[in-house]
């Protein structure tokens, strides 16, 4: 009976491999195909300038920014209160933009959180050496 809760836990795996792939995908789409809309909308914001610097044609550069700002989207409020950009310059990014900028960062939660839990099944099930 082992075997078959092992053959499961091996698929999670799996699956975990391939949300990081397609996670990987959709930054990539982010990195090179949605920067400009973000750069429109909140280009002259104090968090966006800041980080600014940062934006290079590289991959990894845009990749952080982006997550950056996906994760001012995600902790608005922090950075409302803190003076990072003020709630106009919040309300008048797309709503669509905004939402797909939150799933990412979400997964991103759910996918760290997943992986945890699977080391703790395998270990206490003895799997993980």
């Amino acid at each position: 009976m082992t075997g078959n809760y092992y053959e499961y836990y091996m698929w999670c795996w799996i699956g975990v491999i391939a949300l990081v792939g397609l996670i990987f995908l959709v930054q990539v789409y982010f990195s090179y195909y949605k920067i400009n809309e973000i750069l429109k909308c909140l280009g002259e914001t104090k968090v966006v300038v800041s980080r600014r610097e940062i934006l290079g044609a590289g991959f990894l550069s845009r990749t952080f920014f982006i997550l950056t700002i996906a994760g001012m989207f995600v902790f608005s409020e922090v950075h409302i209160r803190e003076g990072g950009f003020t709630r106009a310059e919040f309300e008048q990014v797309p709503s669509r933009l905004k939402f797909q900028l939150e799933v990412l960062v979400y997964s991103l939660f759910f996918l760290v959180g997943f992986c945890i839990a699977l080391w703790l099944v395998g270990k206490y099930c003895g799997w993980l050496k």
